[in-house]
């Protein structure tokens, strides 16, 4: 009988059903939750615009000086070569009409920068272009629409 009452307290521990909670109400948030975050989200979206507006006005308005190009000995020259048959253009065999002279971006900048201009102008090339940026301080009486 011992045997029996171990089999059957083993049935009556595997049949009895644990106690389950009631499933909780639905959380609802509350109103000032929805404010706190709603108002944190703008104020976010605020600081980034601020931020943003910021740094455009810095770079448009106030933009740095512009970083003088210089020539290595052998890059001066060659370029010093090249303005040597610019400045003296001797006379053209009818053979050689088309003569090409290259000039690229960066010896075109060290050029304004020999000018005194390195800070203040940057030439550069493009596929079929030319784009320059210019720095220059308005007087003060200067008409600005």
């Amino acid at each position: 009988m011992n045997t029996l009452a171990r089999k059957a307290s083993k049935l009556t521990t595997m049949q009895t059903i644990p106690d389950t909670a009631a499933p909780a109400a639905p959380r609802t948030r509350s109103t000032k939750k929805v404010v706190l975050i709603t108002l944190a989200v703008v104020l976010g979206c605020a600081g980034i615009a601020a931020a943003t507006g910021a740094f455009w006005v810095k770079r448009t308005f106030y933009p740095s000086a512009m970083t003088p190009v210089s020539l290595t000995a052998t890059e001066q020259a060659e370029f010093d070569s090249k303005l040597q048959a610019l400045n003296n253009p001797a006379a053209v065999p009818p053979d050689e009409a088309n003569r090409t002279l290259v000039i690229n971006e960066r010896e075109l900048n060290a050029y304004l920068a020999q000018q005194q201009l390195g800070e203040s102008v940057q030439v550069k090339f493009g596929e079929g272009q030319v784009s320059a940026a210019v720095i220059f301080t308005a007087p003060e009486d200067f008409p600005v629409m």
